[in-house]
């Protein structure tokens, strides 16, 4: 059937998925304006320390490279503790999950995404879903801001995966916005 695919998800499965809700959620909107404003706080007030107040017009550029430095220190942090430690709690998760790790077989109409595994069969409505987002690996369904259902690409067809898009228009036809 062109609209069903069975699979069981893979350690490596779950940890490009929560790699990729990672990034979507590091990236989004609402986070990037919250960076940023945090950046702009964290310029003035390291501005503010190196300065004491007062610069000297001969020390502005060494001044504003260490401030401007200083200020992208958080975020590198960020950054490194999301590659290195996204993978370490995802494949912990999979570990520990027992649901993650059974046969799944996901098909999909234009009305839902139906379910079945090893622990009951259901149909979750498109409008259910908050939003949707892809990479080269993964196809990630929210069902909240904190839950979300994973998709490998590798378990879907070229024309599976387009088929599957088609369907997840209705997500945002749902919501009004796109993904």
């Amino acid at each position: 059937m062109e609209n069903s695919a069975k699979f069981a998800l893979t350690a490596d499965d779950t940890v490009a998925g929560m790699r990729l809700y990672a990034w979507s959620g590091m990236t989004s909107r609402k986070t990037l304006i919250r960076w940023f404003l945090l950046w702009v706080v964290l310029v003035a007030v390291l501005g503010w320390i190196v300065t004491r107040g007062s610069l000297a017009p001969e020390k502005l550029p060494a001044t504003a490279l260490v401030v401007l430095g200083g200020s992208l220190i958080p975020f590198l942090l960020a950054a490194i503790v999301t590659v290195i430690g996204v993978p370490i709690q995802a494949r912990r998760t999979h570990r520990q999950q027992r649901t993650l790790r059974g046969d799944m077989t996901l098909a999909w109409s234009d009305d839902a995404l139906h379910i079945e595994s090893e622990y009951g069969i259901f149909d979750i409505p498109w409008g259910h879903f908050l939003r949707w987002r892809e990479d080269g690996r993964s196809i990630l369904l929210y069902e909240s801001e904190r839950l979300v259902r994973i998709i490998p690409k590798r378990a879907l067809s070229d024309g599976q995966q387009q088929s599957l898009r088609a369907s997840l228009v209705h997500i945002e036809a749902s919501r009004g916005k796109s993904p």
